[in-house]
């Protein structure tokens, strides 16, 4: 049975970006360790969250770039995310939507559970999912 290990963020931008001469091989070598099936990584929300923070806000990437970039690494071998289908739709709702991506995250949950939102965001009505008012 393989190791099961949480990505933090540095771990996955060292990977992503491969920007740093020490760090990123050490981020790659975790990621080869799960193809070969030694490690199962798992990709919090709020990971994802700050990880899509980050991407964009620091290192200037679109939306359309940020959400390519993790949805790629969540089809990696033995990489998921701890919620699943949720966040690749978020990270799907955050590129096409024009939407931040807590409320997409919040949306993708809410389709999930068949549950409504409380919210006074507006942003919510255009993913489809009922908000309470």
């Amino acid at each position: 049975m393989s190791q099961q290990a949480l990505l933090d963020t540095n771990v996955i931008l060292r990977f992503l970006l491969a920007d740093h001469e020490t760090l990123s091989p050490r981020a790659k070598a975790y990621f080869q360790r799960a193809a070969t099936g030694e490690l199962d990584l798992l990709i919090p929300s709020v990971v994802a969250a700050e990880c899509v923070f980050t991407l964009k806000s620091f290192y200037k990437l679109t939306r359309a770039e940020v959400a390519t970039a993790l949805l790629q690494l969540l089809k990696l071998p033995n990489v998921s995310a701890v919620d699943g289908e949720v966040v690749k739709q978020a990270l799907s709702f955050y590129a096409e939507r024009n939407v931040d991506f807590a409320d997409a995250y919040l949306a993708a949950l809410a389709q999930e559970k068949g549950q409504s939102v409380a919210s006074f965001d507006r942003d919510l009505g255009k993913l489809g999912v009922a908000v309470l008012t």
